[in-house]
């Protein structure tokens, strides 16, 4: 089993699987957004195949990334790729110095996020007709590196 993640030029291949999931599965009407031209798509390939997706950028609080619209496709489920997905997501924030993370969490997917270590941080509120909860983790000084810059 060989998993890849990838950061970039990987737009096409991320909406594949957000209209699969988002729209077609759960009746999202409102998916795509101006903040898919700044943010970093992250894609991830299970031997060579498209799985799942999620994207980031920096949030308007110094030094905290936002993560969102992360997504697997119904095959790749409960196989610990969602977990993959989010620490790579992390990865990629602490090597640019990223001090926290935050993220609108499906109020069903709670359970997932709390499980590595996000802590709600936030109403329950409506993002079209699904209910989500704002979650945040955040780093120890230690577990960041480098500088801050989403932009490189």
């Amino acid at each position: 089993m060989e998993i890849q993640v990838v950061y970039e030029h990987n737009f096409a291949d991320a909406k594949i699987v957000r209209q699969e999931v988002f729209v077609e599965e759960q009746g999202f009407k409102m998916e795509f957004d101006e903040i898919d031209n700044h943010a970093i798509h992250v894609t991830l390939y299970l031997d060579k195949v498209l799985a799942g997706c999620a994207r980031m950028y920096a949030d308007i609080e110094k030094d905290v990334m936002r993560i969102g619209r992360i997504a697997l496709r119904k095959p790749y489920r409960k196989q610990g790729l969602g977990k993959v997905l989010v620490e790579s997501c992390e990865a990629y924030g602490k090597k640019h110095k990223a001090k926290a993370f935050v993220l609108d969490a499906q109020c069903r997917m709670q359970g997932f996020y709390e499980r590595l270590n996000y802590q709600v941080d936030g109403e329950i509120h409506m993002d079209e007709h699904v209910p989500h909860v704002q979650m945040r983790k955040t780093l120890k000084d230690e577990q960041s590196h480098e500088e801050f810059d989403f932009n490189t």
